[in-house]
C-alpha cells in the first residue's frame, strides 16, 4: 500500500540537494547516459510525424532507464549503459512503461491539436477585429468575445499539460521501480503532488531557475541539470511514499530490492 506523506514546502529544496548529492557520485557516467538519452530523442524527433510520435512513446521508458541508473548510484554502485534500456529488455517493465508512453503520446497529440484549433480561432478573431476597423459596437463585442474564449481555451490546454506533468512525475518511478499499474500510478502521482503542492512548486521553481542559468553557457549546463533533475525526482519519490516495493525482475546490473529506501 502506497501511502502519501504530508511534506512541508521546504522539502522541495531538499529533493534538489539530494539530487545533487547522488549526481556528483557518478557525474561522468550519468552525464554520458543523459547525452545518449537526449541524442536518441532528438534523433527521433527530427523525423517528421512518425519519429516524433515514437519519441513521445519511448520517453517514459528511457526516463525509467535513467532512474535505474540513479537508483544504482544511490546504492553506491556504478551505473551501466544497459540500464538506460532496462524498460525495453525486461518484459514485465516493457508493457507498463510503453503504456505510460502511449498516454503521453495521446495527451500531447490532444494538446497540440487543441492548441492549433483554438489558437487559429483566436487569431481569426483578432483578424476579424482588425478587418472591422473599429466598426459597430456589436461586431466588436462579438469579435472580442471570440478572442477571449480562444485565449481561455488555450489556457485550458496549458492547464491540461500541467496536470499531466504532475501525473507523470511519480508515475515513471512507480511503474519502473515499484511494479505499479500505469493508470494507478498516474492517479497516485497526481494525488501525491496535489497533496504536497508546496514542495512540488518549490522543486519546480528551483529547477526552472537552474535551467535558465544552465542555458547561458551555450546550454552546456543542461548536461548537469538534466541527470541531476532525474536524481532529484528519485529523492522526491522515496520521500513522498511510505512504502515502496522494488521490482524483483531486474537487469543483471540492477541491485536487488530491499535496503536503503529512505530519503
Amino acid at each position: 500500500m502506497h501511502e502519501i506523506r504530508k511534506l512541508g514546502a521546504a522539502q522541495g529544496w531538499e529533493w534538489v540537494a539530494g539530487g545533487w548529492d547522488i549526481f556528483r557520485r557518478q557525474a561522468g557516467m550519468l552525464v554520458l547516459l543523459f547525452v545518449i538519452f537526449s541524442v536518441i530523442l532528438l534523433g527521433l524527433g527530427s523525423v517528421p510525424v512518425a519519429g516524433q510520435l515514437i519519441a513521445l512513446l519511448a520517453t517514459p521508458a528511457l526516463m525509467g532507464g535513467l532512474l535505474v541508473a540513479i537508483e544504482t548510484t544511490a546504492h553506491g554502485q556504478a551505473p551501466g549503459f544497459g540500464q538506460l534500456f532496462a524498460a525495453f529488455s525486461d518484459p514485465r517493465l516493457r508493457g507498463g512503461m510503453l503504456t505510460l508512453g502511449l498516454w503521453t503520446l495521446v495527451v500531447n497529440v490532444i494538446a497540440l491539436l487543441a492548441a492549433i484549433l483554438l489558437g487559429g480561432s483566436f487569431i481569426m478573431s483578432l483578424l476579424g477585429f482588425g478587418a472591422m476597423g473599429g466598426g459597430h459596437m456589436g461586431g466588436m463585442a462579438l469579435v472580442g468575445a471570440g478572442a477571449g474564449i480562444g485565449l481561455f481555451a488555450l489556457l485550458g490546454v496549458l492547464l491540461l499539460a500541467l496536470i499531466y506533468a504532475a501525473a507523470l512525475f511519480f508515475a515513471v518511478p512507480l511503474v519502473m521501480l515499484a511494479d505499479m499499474a500505469p493508470l494507478a500510478a498516474l492517479k497516485l502521482s497526481l494525488r501525491a503532488n496535489m497533496h504536497n503542492i508546496g514542495a512540488w512548486l518549490i522543486f519546480g521553481l528551483v529547477y526552472l531557475a537552474l535551467t535558465l542559468v544552465a542555458m547561458i553557457p551555450l546550454g552546456l549546463g543542461l548536461l548537469i541539470i538534466g541527470p541531476m533533475s532525474i536524481a532529484s525526482t528519485y529523492c522526491a519519490y522515496l520521500d513522498t511514499f511510505t512504502s515502496l516495493a522494488r521490482s524483483t525482475t531486474q537487469p543483471a546490473d540492477r541491485l536487488p530490492p530491499g535496503s536503503g529506501d529512505t530519503a
